[in-house]
C-alpha cells in the first residue's frame, strides 16, 4: 500500500528501504507463560505452612468444608471460626510458583469445582485437578487475594458479600473488594 489497515496484503517487492518493508519481530508469550510469570512474581507472598483463611470482612469468619465432608466435590462456605480441622488448611507451592491449599480433614484441594474460570464458579474441594486445583496468592490491601491459576483476572470472592454461616465461596472477577481479600492466620 504502504497501509495498516486490517486486511492489507503483504506482498513480496524489490527493496527500497521504506518502513513499509521493515519489521519488527516481538517475542511471543503465551497466556500460560503469563500466567506462569505471575505465580513466580508472587511466589513469596506467602509461606509453606498450615493455616486458617478468615474474611477481611470479618477475620472470625473463615472457609469451611461444609459438614467436614471428606468427599470430593463438597462445597466450601464460610462460617464463624471453631477450631475442627475442616477450617485448616495446608498451603504448598510447586516450583513455579502456584499454591496448592489442601484441607486437613479430608486431604483434599480447594479447587473451582467446574474447572471454568467464570464469575460465579464454585468453589469446593476435590482431588488435584490440573490449574483448576492451582492458585496465586497475591498481598494486598492488608490481605491477600487468592487469584486462580486458570485466569489471572478472576479470584476467590466471599458471595453476597455476607459472612453469615454458610455463604458460598465462588470464583469472581477481581473487584479489589474485601470480600475477596482474605487473612491467613
Amino acid at each position: 500500500g504502504p497501509s495498516t489497515k486490517n486486511g492489507t496484503n503483504i506482498t513480496l517487492y524489490k527493496s527500497n528501504g521504506h518502513n513499509n518493508q521493515t519489521w519488527i519481530f516481538e517475542k511471543y508469550v503465551s497466556t500460560r507463560e503469563q500466567i506462569d510469570a505471575y505465580a513466580a512474581e508472587n511466589k513469596s507472598s506467602i509461606s509453606d505452612g498450615t493455616y486458617i483463611i478468615g474474611t477481611k470482612m470479618d477475620t472470625n469468619c473463615v472457609m469451611d468444608v461444609y459438614g467436614a465432608s471428606g468427599n470430593s466435590g463438597a462445597n466450601v462456605t464460610i462460617y464463624e471460626e471453631h477450631g475442627k480441622e475442616n477450617q485448616a488448611w495446608i498451603i504448598n507451592h510447586d516450583e513455579k510458583g502456584y499454591v496448592t491449599i489442601k484441607n486437613v480433614n479430608s486431604g483434599l484441594y480447594l479447587s473451582v469445582l467446574n474447572g471454568t474460570a467464570s464469575n460465579l464458579s464454585n468453589i469446593g474441594q476435590s482431588n488435584i485437578n490440573g490449574y483448576a486445583s492451582k492458585w496465586i496468592v497475591v498481598s494486598q490491601n492488608g490481605g491477600y487475594k487468592i487469584v486462580s491459576a486458570l485466569n489471572t483476572n478472576y479470584t476467590i470472592d466471599l458471595n453476597g458479600p455476607s459472612t453469615k454461616n454458610g455463604t458460598n465461596i465462588t470464583l469472581y472477577k477481581s473487584n479489589g473488594q474485601n470480600n475477596q481479600i482474605w487473612v491467613f492466620k
